[in-house]
């Protein structure tokens, strides 16, 4: 699906390129070909059932490129030209505010749902849990008079 998305994605990147560079140069910015190959892969994929050893043998592969394209773009890149360029600056900043603001808000609501589970039960004293650790609760009653072996409400 994502490999899906990215085709309106860079078609509105090259409609918004083409809008602010239409006053300083004239010419048009070349089609990305390979938007092509991914949808043809996604099909073939949808469409083809492939064994389980060629599958992993593709999988393999496509990590051994993936990593090739991380380390040519790491060796084109030099360290100084980033710390030359504010605006990159800016963007590294603000992609790790934004990511520790992810991390924090995830956080907040895994523990807000596990404080809410947990103190729906027991604050409220209307749950189960509430109700079987009364002492003079109905289900209480119901243990001493018929014991645990007949006892129909079992957790």
């Amino acid at each position: 699906m994502k490999v899906l998305m990215l085709i309106p994605v860079l078609l509105v990147i090259r409609v918004m390129w083409r809008r602010m560079t239409a006053s300083q140069t004239e010419g048009s910015i070349p089609f990305p070909w390979y938007i092509l190959g991914f949808v043809g892969f996604a099909i073939f994929n949808s469409l083809v059932k492939l064994s389980g050893a060629v599958r992993s043998a593709i999988l393999s592969f496509d990590v051994f490129l993936f990593t090739m394209v991380m380390v040519a773009l790491g060796l084109n890149t030099r360290a100084e030209r980033i710390g030359e360029s504010m605006q990159a600056m800016r963007i590294i900043g603000s992609s790790v505010v934004a990511l520790a603001f992810a991390i924090g808000v995830a956080y907040a609501l895994v523990q807000a749902g596990i404080s809410l589970k947990a103190g729906t039960a027991l604050a409220s004293g209307t749950g189960a849990a509430h109700k079987m650790n009364t002492v003079n609760s109905e289900g209480a009653r119901l243990f001493r008079s018929v014991g645990c072996e007949n006892c129909s409400a079992r957790n």
